[in-house]
């Protein structure tokens, strides 16, 4: 792929462990750090209960734990399931749904980039396809205010491309929105965005602004006021050695309804983590948040079967040149 690295783990009888690189500088020296994980038996890097992994070991902990290095897990689990005869999320425990529901990632600013474009009909267009393909949620990429469509502009067409989203593929649908921070230092264009579209059913606003608890509660209030309300999602970019204690201040905070840590860069022991955590909070979910990479859909699909508290999995299907699940 262009932006995504696969890691392969071998063992000794030749099995072969696939795996994937997230968000996470690959070079030389994580490399040199990894060394000498060679030769370990793949059994140890896993506390056991009657077959099952109930946490990672003490040894492995620097690892698996610390997202400089946590993506290797995928390699590994894969490599895992392979020599048990199991499901990766079976090495867990059993599964606790029937099934777990996608949402497609890739609607992008279809309306500006693609040539003789109609507007925002293509985003309707686009949407209706998304529905017919069996999904039953989209997310939308807003934001052109910064980047694509800069002022005030941007804003209208932003809350015109939810709006005609909506119309097109009707109520029983869930419509996330995802502004990659683009209302950055513009409060007052944000909540020009939020007071528009909260009408027509937002299931979640991510990274509308760079991670501020503070201007969130704001935002919040003043949508209260009005009888308004859009539940927030953030914490793709938190993979960090504290992110535990990060990701309890967001729980904690009552702003956050759905916190995403990246899957391939954090690792499934990291994601399990968190969620676990995140169950102590009623108002909060965990949805794992994958980019380009169709092996990190698989590992959200796999730790969902095993989470209550895991609603969706993100499938961005674009540009997937590794492999198509």
């Amino acid at each position: 792929g262009h932006t995504r690295r696969t890691v392969l783990v071998e063992l000794s009888d030749g099995t072969i462990g696939i795996g994937t690189v997230g968000y996470r500088t690959f070079n030389e020296k994580v490399l040199g750090e990894l060394r000498p994980l060679i030769g370990r038996d793949i059994f140890s890097f896993y506390e056991w209960q009657e077959e099952k992994i109930i946490s990672v070991s003490t040894a492995s902990q620097k690892y698996l734990y610390d997202s400089a290095y946590s993506w290797v897990e995928s390699a590994i689990l894969d490599a895992l399931g392979k020599v048990k005869n199991k499901t990766v999320y079976g090495l867990f425990g059993e599964s606790v749904k029937e099934g777990i529901d996608p949402y497609d990632g890739t609607l992008y600013f279809a309306d500006l980039v693609y040539p003789n474009s109609k507007g925002v009909e293509l985003i309707s267009e686009i949407g209706k396809r998304i529905k017919n393909d069996g999904y039953r949620a989209i997310k939308l990429k807003v934001g052109r205010c910064d980047k694509w469509m800069p002022g005030v502009a941007g804003v209208e067409r932003d809350i015109d491309a939810f709006i005609a989203l909506r119309e097109a593929v009707g109520n029983n649908f869930s419509l996330m929105t995802d502004a990659n921070n683009g209302y950055r230092d513009k409060p007052d264009w944000a909540l020009r965005f939020l007071k528009a579209c909260a009408p027509y059913n937002m299931y979640f606003m991510e990274e509308l602004i760079p991670d501020n608890t503070e201007t969130y509660k704001q935002l919040r209030d003043t949508l209260h006021a009005e009888n308004l309300h859009i539940p927030i999602a953030d914490g793709e970019s938190i993979w960090m050695e504290d992110m535990m204690d990060v990701f309890h201040g967001y729980c904690e905070s009552g702003v956050y309804s759905y916190i995403q840590p990246d899957i391939p860069t954090c690792g499934i022991s990291n994601i399990l983590r968190i969620a676990r955590m995140a169950e102590k909070y009623p108002h909060v979910r965990l949805i794992p948040h994958v980019w380009q990479s169709q092996i990190g859909l698989l590992m959200s699909a796999h730790i969902a079967k095993i989470q209550r508290n895991i609603p969706f999995v993100e499938d961005s299907r674009y540009n997937e040149h590794v492999m198509l699940a």
